[in-house]
């Protein structure tokens, strides 16, 4: 069984593997990969540790499912992104090689309601930000 201490220590050890290469001699375009690489491992670091913490050990518990989980599918003979009980399939898009400041809460929250919004209608998504605005199909 892994342990919250051993999964930390292997973490750590790859966030100062890709600082030691930040620290190097490295072309601009290779810097901005890295640092961006230390971004989103500093975040799934944090992910993790929340994952341990709260003790998650069913896939169906809501920390889990509110994580973007990447599967590929046999079948299909490709790849989807899965959050919560949305399902995309992957587009291969490339992003470029562009900065991140950082990834928080609160940012995962938006990025939860943006990409389940898709499957909803257009209020429907956001009840709790959106309290002024009446259900819908209440017939009146």
């Amino acid at each position: 069984m892994l342990t919250a201490d051993w999964v930390n220590v292997v973490q750590i050890s790859q966030l100062n593997a890709l600082i030691t290469m930040l620290i190097g001699t490295l072309s601009a375009g290779d810097r901005q990969k890295i640092m961006t690489i230390c971004t989103i491992e500093v975040h799934n670091r944090d992910v993790v540790s929340k994952l341990i913490t709260q003790r998650v050990e069913n896939a169906q518990a809501f920390t889990w499912l509110s994580q973007v989980r990447h599967r590929w599918d046999d079948n299909d003979q490709d790849c989807f992104a899965n959050i919560c009980d949305a399902q995309f399939r992957y587009l291969h898009e490339y992003l470029g090689n562009s900065t991140r400041l950082v990834i928080t809460p609160l940012t995962d929250r938006s990025a939860r309601l943006l990409r389940n919004r898709p499957k909803r209608s257009h209020y429907e998504s956001c009840p709790s930000v959106c309290p002024s605005v009446p259900p819908s199909h209440t017939g009146s």
